[in-house]
């Protein structure tokens, strides 16, 4: 299913962390890195990749295969591993546990703190054959940002910080 939906020109790359990117080619949201929940459904929408929010306003989508089953997909970032190993090099942070639905549980200083990351990935070409190492930066909107390589992009994940 996840060959077809991504197409000829397109991929998917499975990660260490049970993180997975889909590159489509031509579609809005071209790459989009999730994690798969592991129930499958029936479902009565056309084939394909399909996003909503939820009531909590967290982001997910579904991917509909040709046999009109569904499973749902929530973002999560690439290389997981690398942004706890990044992570834990800030002052304060003790612990960052990944979860199965994609987001983070970051205890900092004794309070838990959940990160989730957005579906939107900005992908920015790497030239000159440079190595760049994996960064997370805080942003003027009280967001994160994760950046990471991945052959020659470098992928730049948003992430929510909720209490």
């Amino acid at each position: 299913c996840v060959s077809k939906i991504v197409g000829e020109a397109g991929r998917f790359q499975m990660g260490e962390g049970g993180d997975v990117l889909l590159k489509r080619p031509g579609e809005k949201r071209h790459i989009i890195v999730v994690m798969f929940n592991p129930f499958v459904a029936e479902s009565e929408l056309s084939p394909g990749v399909h996003f909503m929010n939820t009531r909590k306003g967290q982001e997910e989508a579904m991917m509909v295969c040709e046999d009109g089953t569904m499973q749902p997909m929530r973002p999560t970032v690439l290389s997981p591993h690398k942004f706890i190993e990044r992570g834990l090099k800030f002052d304060g942070v003790e612990q960052i546990t990944h979860r199965m639905d994609g987001t983070f549980k970051v205890k900092f200083k004794g309070q838990d703190i959940n990160l989730e990351p957005a579906l939107d990935v900005e992908v920015e070409p790497v030239t000159d054959g440079k190595q760049i190492e994996p960064k997370i930066d805080l942003k003027q909107d009280g967001t994160l940002e994760y950046a990471v390589q991945n052959e020659m992009e470098l992928l730049r994940f948003k992430l929510r910080i909720r209490q």
